[in-house]
């Protein structure tokens, strides 16, 4: 008989067959992909130029409001704006001295020119104080050197005014050398009975430089010339200024122009008549 065909059956054993999962491919991190895109975006010059051009509008924008906002202390009503920036920067460090209102100079009317080294020290010092204010220098601790720099720039005469700041009121602070440092205490503001009131009405020259400010005083609403004459209500709008002083007297204030700086000479209280 011949040999019968056997089929051959493969068995499988009862072992618990695991399948493998395909492996996941991991999806492109979103910094990943901007990356790319950024490479990509850049190797184009034109893409690249814009960018810069881009990047230095913002930047000028950006440094044209910070300086702008820096400089608010200088702004000055539009009634100004016809003067050179150098003649209204002196006159911002002549108004809003301190608490009580501009600043007045103790010096007679009609005697001439006085010499800067020659004025009340304490006016010279309000003057400084002043534009160290309006230029944000006025913090809680100060190295002395930073009134020593500002005096050198102001005024045309070696005068050492950091010795003279001992309790020294200005605005809502007491001020006080000690070892170096000029530092300040918070205090009540100073009232005064009469408001000096400035308005600047002229200027002349410009390496030897002189400008012209009409004087005032305020009492209870009203504004009086330095004689006591009254020359009628102000309720603060600069505008009325130029009617209401025009016949008072006035201080001309002399300046000499040393290394790009207006140094302070003299000053002298002048009768209009």
């Amino acid at each position: 008989m011949g040999k019968k065909n056997v089929k051959k059956t493969e068995t499988v054993s009862n072992k618990k067959i695991e399948k493998i999962a395909p492996k996941k491919v991991e999806k492109e991190s979103f910094f990943n992909k901007v990356v790319i895109w950024l490479k990509k975006f850049f190797s184009n010059r034109v893409n690249l130029i814009i960018t810069l051009i881009v990047l230095i509008i913002i930047i000028g924008v950006i440094l044209f409001f910070t300086l702008r906002k820096k400089d608010d202390k200088f702004a000055l009503n539009e009634l100004y704006n016809y003067f050179p920036e150098d003649v209204r920067k002196i006159y911002s460090n002549l108004v809003s001295v301190g608490c009580n209102g501009d600043l007045h100079f103790n010096i007679e009317v009609g005697k001439g020119k006085v010499d800067v080294d020659k004025i009340d020290r304490n006016n010279l010092i309000d003057y400084m104080f002043s534009y160290l204010d309006k230029n944000d220098f006025l913090v809680d601790k100060m190295d002395d050197n930073v009134f020593r720099k500002a005096e050198k720039e102001l005024f045309d005469a070696d005068l050492d005014l950091i010795n003279d700041i001992k309790n020294y009121n200005y605005g809502e602070y007491t001020y006080n050398l000690s070892a170096g440092k000029v530092t300040r205490k918070k205090n009540q503001c100073e009232t005064v009975e009469k408001v000096p009131v400035l308005h600047l009405y002229g200027y002349s020259g410009t390496k030897e430089l002189s400008i012209d400010v009409n004087v005032a005083y305020l009492k209870d609403g009203v504004l009086y010339d330095y004689n006591d004459k009254m020359l009628g209500e102000y309720d603060g709008d600069v505008t009325k200024l130029p009617k209401l002083t025009s016949d008072v007297s006035y201080y001309r204030l002399n300046y000499v122009n040393k290394n790009g700086n207006l140094k302070l000479t003299s000053i002298e209280w002048k009768n209009k008549s």
